[in-house]
Formats: structure tokens, C-alpha cells, sequence
């Protein structure tokens, strides 16, 4: 791995600061002042920064992670999306983590996936959370269900989602709903993987 590579993959770990609202840096400049000394500016989005940092330290850094880790997670670009919990750093407490959108379970890396598919904003988390106490009772119930009554279920409730996300009901009600629902959905979508 080369000192730009190793640069873009850990700026996070160059910076002693922390990016703001859990966000992440990104580097957007790489100033080589000399054969040694080396300034990166970096960025979230909210806040820009830089920090001066030696050739010698990341070529030690590169050989000793080349030597120990070769075995890096190589994910797919297959769209797949799912909501996993990411956690993010607040300035005061509590802290509860957040619902993020990716590409595939991969991309999720070690982000705990709550549900398949995108996320969406009226699923209520620590409901959610509670819901899944009770999944592998629930999922049993369904092991009798045959196949294409399943199938059609997850197309009825897709539709129910859309249905109570265009009433003019109580945020709250839909809230609890639309969680109740996609709890639901991947219940179903989870025994049919099974089959």
C-alpha cells in the first residue's frame, strides 16, 4: 500500500479531532512540503482541518499492517440495500444510534443490520429492538405458512406501509405502525430465505 492510499483509508486515525455529528473525514488535500514532512487537509462536511504528519511514520505503518493484514474485506457493488444501526458520537448524553442506509450487508461491515432494504425514517429503533425479543417465537409460527402465501404477505405489507405513510394520522401512530410492519416483513422475509 502506498503513503496516499494509506493517507485517504486512515485519516481518521491521523486526526486526534473528531468529526462532527458521528460524520466521517475525508481528505482533501495532500501537501508534500519535503522528502518527509507531509500536510493533510481533511474534511466532514461541517468542519475543515489539517494535520502534518512524517513519511518515515507511515512507511512504518504500511510495512508492519502489508506484514500482519492482508486479509481486508473486499465487498460487491450489487445493490441490496440495508438499514443497519450505526453509532454516533454526540457531545452530550444519551447517545442512541442512528439508522443508516447501504449499498449491501457487506458494505455494512460490522454496523449491526436491523432490517432489509433502505431505511426508513418512521421505523422507530428501540421498538424495533424490542420486536426482535420475541422473533424466533414469532418465526416459528410462520415455518407451517406455505411459500406463495409468504410471498404475497411481503407484497401486502409493502402496501400497507405505503398506505399508513400517506394518512393523515398522528406521527406518532405511524410511527408504531410502520415499525410494527417492517418488523413483520422481515419476520416473513427471513423464513423464505430459509425455504
Amino acid at each position: 500500500m502506498d503513503a496516499h492510499k494509506y493517507i485517504y483509508n486512515n485519516i481518521s486515525d491521523l486526526t486526534e479531532e473528531e468529526p462532527v455529528l458521528g460524520g466521517s473525514w475525508y481528505v482533501t488535500d495532500i501537501d508534500w512540503q519535503d522528502d518527509d514532512n507531509i500536510v493533510v487537509s481533511y474534511e466532514d462536511g461541517h468542519i475543515v482541518g489539517q494535520v502534518s504528519i512524517s513519511q518515515k511514520d507511515i512507511d512504518q505503518t504500511v510495512d508492519t499492517n502489508d506484514k500482519e493484514d492482508h486479509s481486508q474485506k473486499i465487498c460487491t457493488m450489487e445493490y441490496a440495500p440495508v438499514c443497519a444501526e450505526v453509532q454516533v458520537q454526540c457531545i452530550t448524553a444519551p447517545c442512541y444510534p442512528v439508522q443508516q442506509t447501504f449499498s449491501n450487508a457487506c458494505m455494512a461491515g460490522d454496523n449491526p443490520i436491523l432490517y432489509t432494504g433502505q431505511c426508513n425514517s418512521f421505523v422507530d429503533i428501540m421498538v424495533y429492538k424490542r420486536y426482535q425479543q420475541f422473533e424466533n417465537k414469532l418465526g416459528k409460527s410462520l415455518s407451517n405458512v406455505p411459500t406463495d402465501v409468504l410471498t404475497r404477505a411481503v407484497d401486502r405489507v409493502d402496501t400497507m406501509i405505503d398506505d399508513y405513510l400517506s394518512t393523515k394520522k398522528e406521527i406518532s401512530l405511524i410511527k408504531k405502525r410502520v415499525t410494527q410492519l417492517v418488523f413483520v416483513k422481515e419476520l416473513i422475509k427471513k423464513e423464505l430465505s430459509f425455504r
